[in-house]
C-alpha cells in the first residue's frame, strides 16, 4: 500500500458513490440504475460514513474494551481469517505497558526498551492486512477485482486524511489494517459482489470501534484487537 500523498489531503464522499455508480451502469451495459442498486450503494457508503467523519475530524477515536462484545469481533474476523471459531486478545493504546496477554513473549522482553508500537509490532504476525490479501488474492489476480483502483479511490476520496488521523491518534502503522480492509470493501463494492460484500459488513461496521491488528504469533487462534 503507498504512502498518501501530502498535497492530496482532502475529502469528497461523492469520488467514491459516483464510482459506485458508473460501474455498476457499466456492468448492466448502459440501463439505469434500479432500486437494488440505489440500496447497495446507500448501503456501502452508511458503512463508510463513520470513517469519513473520522477523517473530517482528525481523529481516530476507539472504544474502550467495556463497550465492546467479543461475540461481535469474532464475527467479524472469522470470515476474513478462514478459521471456524478465534480467540480476542484486547489492545489498549490508553493503558500504560506492562505485561499484559496480548504480548508475545518476545514482545514482552522488550517492553522496558520499546514504544508500544513496537510492543505491538513483535505481538501481532501475520496482520489484518496480510490475512485478507491471502484470502482474497485470487480474486484480484484474475482480473475480478481491481486492488489499484480501489485505492485510488480511496486515497481521493478520505484516505489520506484518514491515514494521517489513525496514525496520529493511535501509532504509526495502525492505519494499514484499516486501509486495507476499506479498500477491499470499495473493490467488492465496485464489482456489485454481494457475497464478498456480505463477508467485509461485520468488519466494517467494527472498525470505526476497534481495529482487528492480526494474529498472535504465539497462538495463532487469538487475535489481538486495539481499542482505547
Amino acid at each position: 500500500m503507498s504512502e498518501p500523498n501530502d498535497i492530496e489531503i482532502r475529502i469528497d464522499r461523492d469520488v467514491i458513490r459516483i464510482a459506485l455508480e458508473e460501474a455498476i451502469i457499466k456492468k448492466r451495459q448502459g440501463s439505469r440504475l434500479n432500486s437494488d442498486d440505489v440500496r447497495l450503494i446507500a448501503r456501502a457508503m452508511k458503512l463508510l460514513e463513520p470513517l469519513f467523519v473520522n477523517a473530517e475530524q482528525g481523529v481516530y477515536a476507539l472504544y474502550p474494551k467495556s463497550r465492546l462484545k467479543k461475540a461481535a469481533i469474532v464475527k467479524a474476523i472469522i470470515p476474513v481469517a478462514n478459521a471456524r471459531t478465534c480467540y480476542v486478545d484486547f489492545v489498549s493504546c490508553s493503558a500504560p505497558i506492562s505485561r499484559e496477554n496480548w504480548m508475545s513473549d518476545d514482545a514482552f522482553e522488550y517492553t522496558t526498551e520499546l514504544g508500544f508500537a513496537q510492543v505491538v509490532r513483535r505481538s501481532v504476525d501475520p496482520w489484518l492486512e496480510t490475512v485478507l490479501k491471502k484470502k482474497y488474492s485470487s480474486v484480484f489476480a484474475h482480473g475480478h477485482a481491481d486492488w489499484n483502483a480501489a485505492e485510488d479511490l480511496f486515497r481521493q476520496a478520505f484516505g489520506n486524511r484518514l491515514h494521517v488521523a489513525i496514525n496520529q491518534t493511535l501509532f504509526s502503522g495502525a492505519a494499514y489494517p484499516v486501509e486495507s480492509a476499506v479498500i477491499h470493501f470499495i473493490a467488492f463494492a465496485l464489482t456489485g459482489s454481494d457475497s464478498r460484500i456480505e463477508s467485509l459488513i461485520p468488519l466494517m461496521r467494527l472498525l470505526p470501534r476497534a481495529i482487528p491488528l492480526g494474529k498472535r504469533p504465539d497462538r495463532e487462534d487469538t487475535w489481538n484487537v486495539l481499542t482505547k
